[in-house]
């Protein structure tokens, strides 16, 4: 079943899709898999700005801004929720 599919697949990312908008399921410490974002990297920090997520036949536009030290790659911060 095609909603079955959908709904395995946001609660593998930890979130939950309404009719229009999008919210997490819990607490997660990384960002959400995305199209389209922007990205930047100064000195040794890459920051992860925006871009769509999509489930199923939905887009979602996000607005949420994480970053991540290059040189130890072992913790996401989320700076803009």
């Amino acid at each position: 079943d095609k909603s079955e599919e959908i709904s395995a697949a946001t609660e593998k990312c930890g979130i939950s899709c309404g009719k229009d908008n999008i919210s997490r399921n819990e607490e997660v410490d990384k960002p959400l898999p995305r199209i389209n974002c922007s990205l930047i990297v100064k000195g040794n920090t890459l920051y992860v700005y925006g871009g769509i997520l999509e489930v199923d036949d939905r887009e979602f536009t996000l607005d949420d801004c994480w970053s991540l030290d290059l040189n130890t790659r072992t913790e996401w911060k989320n700076l803009i929720a």
